[in-house]
């Protein structure tokens, strides 16, 4: 396994993930393969020297051209533009909480970005609602780049995705409350804003995290679902590798996502 990740957490994440598989994992590429001019190249080399490669990138069309030269499976951690395990790992957390994913509504309050565009292209699929607030002056709304991707994906699925300019609004009757760093105070999730969500309500936070994105008290409540999230990402990552490398069936029954 050649693993080659942003941050130091995916490192951590997917090290830890591959050795409970028993895989060797090899930190090969480095954090700056993407300087490379022949990227396909370095794609036909790790093939060479491995079975799977993990790889993360500043720019997603890096890791479309690295994926030209292998002959072996690569799995994205996390580009500028996607980063899928998290979100999966996100629906695994929801589908264990509520035991459903069609009808849930999810709140996004937090930077426009790769986290946002994965949710926009999977959640309507899936028959989850989006509702988000991604900028953090309301005179000036953003629109994330693959928006007209998720909006037809809704025509199809019978599912919503609306843009609010203040996050209470955002949150107002929502299940789950998602965010991830940013330095935005007036995006920033205090306890009584939790007060507009609906009952059973809970919390998710892609770590790492800054100081401005959440209070304390929302952090470490107990509808807060952090550190299970992080957990289930792990087995993610597991699940993915087991998929694309073995014929692997699984012991328990397949949940029913309806």
């Amino acid at each position: 396994m050649l693993c080659s990740c942003q941050s130091r957490s995916d490192n951590l994440l997917v090290q830890s993930a591959l050795q409970a598989l028993g895989a060797d994992v090899l930190f090969m590429l480095g954090s700056r393969w993407e300087q490379y001019k022949f990227k396909k190249d370095i794609g036909k080399f790790c093939s060479l020297y491995s079975d799977l490669v993990v790889a993360g990138g500043r720019n997603h069309n890096s890791l479309c051209q690295l994926t030209e030269g292998t002959s072996v499976p690569v799995v994205n951690i996390a580009s500028h533009k996607f980063a899928p395990l998290h979100a999966l790992g996100v629906l695994m957390t929801l589908q264990e909480h509520f035991g459903r994913l069609t009808g849930l509504t999810l709140g996004w309050v937090g930077p426009m970005g790769k986290k946002l565009n994965t949710f926009i292209c999977l959640l309507p699929k899936v028959g989850i609602h989006l509702k988000y607030n991604c900028s953090p002056t309301p005179n000036f709304p953003a629109s994330p780049l693959v928006l007209p991707v998720g909006t037809n994906f809704c025509k199809t699925f019978n599912t919503r995705i609306e843009a609010f300019s203040d996050p209470l609004a955002t949150i107002t009757g929502v299940d789950v409350i998602g965010t991830s760093k940013h330095k935005k105070e007036t995006q920033k999730l205090e306890l009584h804003m939790l007060e507009r969500a609906n009952k059973n309500w809970i919390f998710f936070h892609i770590l790492p995290r800054w100081e401005g994105e959440v209070s304390e008290d929302v952090f470490n409540h107990q509808n807060s679902l952090v550190w299970t999230l992080h957990e289930n990402i792990k087995y993610t990552v597991m699940a993915v590798v087991l998929r694309l490398l073995k014929t692997y069936r699984p012991i328990l029954v397949k949940p029913n996502f309806n």
